[in-house]
């Protein structure tokens, strides 16, 4: 990008979209950088960085936008930090995209309302670290409460809670997988690891949450919450994770399905549940409300 013009501790909104408009594929060397205006990227475009602690793309921290935006396809970024420097008042994001397939992948992510809010399906982010999201805020965001999408892959992140949340999902299939939810003694907000959310639509969309890790979250799991009216209606699989700090409640939902979970703190279903399979899972202490249950 140094090509085009650009040059660190500037703002490079201009000459980055530019290059993505004309070349499609940037790179950006080390350095930091501001992105004082919203970026759109067109299809296929990729933005990728030197590493994710050495690029950063900052929000010039007086305004309230977008760093990124997707409304296409196929879009790539890799290896960069993006910084909200989100305060008070402040409800700016990270990225947002509403095109199926995008990658997001070795990317830190910090001080944003909203971190990433992906609505497209067939989308994945991957080694990732996210963190500090504003008092109710979310580190990630799956989908709207309008309609589904499929195909989400969540894989081996790390979600530093902060005073927000992390993971909100509407309704969506795919998997999250081996990341970790990890919250602080000290934090002053809601602290809520995974929060899979009622919605204003039907939704039959399979999820399969497996292999991690919720460390030191006050509420590890919100399940079947929010305005919408309808909880979530396809199965929900929590198989091979571990659950420690705080108890696990899981709450309104037509299909739960637990597997080789260890849950050191206790655990309870509740009678919102109205089904549930309960195979091999270690609990320091479980109680099962559920309307019907197997074995």
């Amino acid at each position: 990008l140094l090509n085009w013009g650009a040059a660190p501790n500037t703002d490079i909104s201009t000459v980055l979209q530019t290059a993505l408009n004309v070349i499609g594929d940037v790179y950006i060397p080390a350095g930091s950088y501001f992105l004082n205006s919203t970026v759109t990227l067109n299809t296929g475009n990729r933005i990728r960085g030197a590493g994710k602690n050495v690029t950063r793309l900052l929000n010039c921290g007086s305004t309230n936008h977008t760093l990124l935006n997707i409304f296409v396809d196929d879009c790539v970024i890799q290896d960069l930090q993006l910084n909200g420097n989100c305060g008070i008042g402040f409800s700016c994001a990270g990225i947002h995209s509403t095109g199926a397939g995008t990658l997001i992948e070795n990317v830190e992510c910090v001080q944003f309302q909203t971190n990433i809010w992906l609505q497209g399906g067939y989308s994945k982010v991957d080694f990732c670290h996210l963190s500090t999201a504003r008092t109710n805020g979310f580190l990630l965001v799956l989908n709207d409460s309008t309609s589904g999408s499929s195909g989400y892959a969540i894989t081996d992140n790390r979600l530093d809670v902060g005073d927000g949340n992390g993971l909100l999902i509407f309704p969506a299939s795919g998997r999250v997988s081996g990341n970790v939810f990890e919250g602080s003694s000290t934090s002053t907000g809601a602290q809520t690891g995974l929060i899979i959310a009622n919605s204003s639509v039907q939704s039959q969309f399979a999820l399969f949450v497996e292999g991690n890790h919720f460390e030191g979250v006050p509420n590890n799991i919100a399940l079947g919450v929010g305005s919408g009216a309808n909880a979530p209606k396809g199965p929900i699989v929590f198989t091979g994770n571990m659950f420690t700090y705080s108890p696990t409640v899981f709450g309104n939902c037509a299909q739960l399905v637990l597997i080789g979970n260890s849950f050191n703190t206790p655990c309870t279903v509740s009678n919102a549940v109205a089904s549930l399979v309960n195979l091999g899972n270690n609990f320091s202490s479980f109680t099962n409300n559920a309307k019907s249950s197997y074995p």
